[in-house]
């Protein structure tokens, strides 16, 4: 099914369709249903930060966290809208996603953003809270550091989870 679902890629559209090809490709190894549920890791909020004095001009201060500049919350609206349009077969941004074969590929992508708030801690308990969800992930993406990458991929590796 993955020739199905990915045609070659355009220059523009090179980097989204790999990563989108290997969630698929990793969703598939670890399922055989239609979709593939993944946890994005996002550094949405600064988790070190505990007081709205110590948040920063470039950051704001909301429900008892310093969130990060828009930029980076622009990362995760980015995947949603992603995956939003991988699922709608929608090529206006990614030529791809539009193509004939695209529209017969039968998967979806299921996405769920969790903030990790620039810490394994924050990203550890974001992966555990949601492998007991009732609709647990394939894969996990993220976080954003190789430093967390390490923290959390010995978890999600300990519990069967692809990260």
């Amino acid at each position: 099914w993955l020739r199905a679902c990915f045609a070659a890629p355009s220059r523009i559209s090179m980097k989204l369709t790999l990563l989108l090809l290997t969630v698929v490709v990793a969703v598939a190894a670890a399922t055989s249903s239609g979709d593939a549920r993944v946890l994005l890791l996002q550094d949405m909020s600064d988790g070190r930060i505990r007081s709205p004095a110590a948040c920063g001009s470039s950051m704001w201060w909301r429900n008892g966290k310093c969130y990060n500049q828009e930029g980076t919350q622009a990362l995760a609206a980015m995947g949603l809208l992603a995956m939003l349009d991988f699922n709608a077969r929608d090529g206006r941004f990614v030529s791809d996603f539009g193509t004939e074969a695209m529209r017969a590929c039968n998967r979806t992508i299921d996405l769920a953003v969790a903030d990790s708030e620039g810490t394994s801690i924050a990203a550890i308990k974001a992966i555990m809270a949601s492998l007991q969800s009732t609709a647990p992930p394939h894969l996990a993406v993220g976080p954003g550091t190789s430093g967390m990458c390490a923290d959390t991929a010995l978890v999600a590796g300990t519990l069967g989870l692809p990260q």
